[in-house]
């Protein structure tokens, strides 16, 4: 494809050696050619700085950082201090994309006029992947969004996603904002920002990033550091930045599925202090919400009912039994 604008790419690495040949050839094959390309190994251990360096020797788009274990953050930041490009796309390094990915989301971009756009993922594991037919978007398949749904979106639906991936971004709107470093959901505070500057979002309905789920990345770590999120929500309630109810309300909503998902910091033993503090944090908001919100889906509607009504303990219980019956089809 013939191309004018350059775009960064920002993939901050660490310790995935397992993965990440098959993320880079992803990247380098893109129809999209006109790329560049910031690898940021974030102190790894393992192979992945010796896989960087090899691909940037037969590839002249990508440029290797290799700093001390500082955290994605500042990876990522540090990439965006250096980068050239027009635009930018975010791509975690465990995960992969569509060989039509980042032109998909330019087009979609440059088409209707947005500073930003985003496509749907698709969540996988790596060792039963099945990939749909790669294609080039349809005009079907396209939704502008407002800023205040775009916002409502991202804390209510997971294809929206509250991760900086599955998007691509103007490059004015990291002039003056960087990701917060030491928190684990530092995307979910910058993307609320960052949405809220601008009109409209374009948003394709169409699997073109795969979401890699394993135990042992970050997004996916189960400790006390996931408890950051409740932070987070805290300075997007109290900052002063959305006045809109919609918003707060789907802020509510997202703390709550926080609540749900701390749960599994829990054992069989149990933590008496940290389960009172996720039923507090339960209780403080369940009524807030409106449980008859469409936005909602029903999965989710009977996990906040039985948290409600039956409690931490239950609930801890229940998911429990719910997560081996759906991880059993894995083995």
């Amino acid at each position: 494809m013939q191309n004018s604008e350059l775009i960064s790419i920002i993939i901050p690495v660490y310790n995935v050696e397992k993965y990440l040949k098959k993320c880079l050839d992803s990247v380098i094959n893109q129809t999209y050619e006109n790329l560049e390309i910031i690898l940021v190994d974030d102190g790894s251990s393992d192979q992945s700085p010796k896989i960087c360096d090899e691909y940037a020797q037969k590839d002249s788009r990508i440029k290797v950082i290799h700093q001390k274990n500082y955290g994605q953050a500042h990876a990522r930041n540090r990439a965006l201090d250096i980068m050239q490009g027009d635009w930018v796309v975010f791509i975690d390094s465990d995960d992969f994309v569509s060989i039509y990915y980042v032109e998909n989301l330019y087009n979609l971009a440059k088409k209707y006029g947005v500073d930003i756009a985003i496509t749907s993922l698709l969540k996988v594991r790596f060792e039963n992947l099945k990939l749909p037919s790669f294609k080039k978007i349809d005009t079907e398949e396209v939704f502008i969004h407002t800023r205040v749904e775009a916002i409502e979106n991202m804390f209510y639906s997971y294809k929206y996603a509250h991760f900086s991936v599955a998007k691509i971004f103007n490059s004015k709107l990291f002039l003056n904002i960087k990701f917060p470093t030491g928190l684990i959901y530092e995307d979910t505070y910058l993307m609320s920002i960052i949405f809220n500057q601008v009109d409209n979002v374009a948003f394709c309905d169409k699997e073109d990033y795969f979401y890699l789920i394993r135990k042992d990345s970050t997004s996916n770590s189960i400790n006390q550091n996931r408890l950051d999120v409740f932070e987070i929500c805290n300075i997007l309630e109290g900052g002063g930045y959305f006045n809109e109810q919609k918003i707060l309300q789907s802020i509510y909503y997202f703390r709550l599925m926080m609540c749900c998902c701390a749960v599994t910091l829990l054992n069989d033993s149990n933590n008496k202090k940290l389960a009172s503090f996720i039923q507090k944090e339960f209780n403080n908001y369940i009524n807030k919400i409106n449980n008859k919100n469409d936005k909602i889906n029903k999965i989710n509607k009977i996990r906040l009912l039985i948290f409600k009504y039956f409690g931490v303990k239950i609930y801890f219980y229940a998911d429990k039994i719910a997560r081996k019956i759906v991880y059993s089809g894995y083995n």
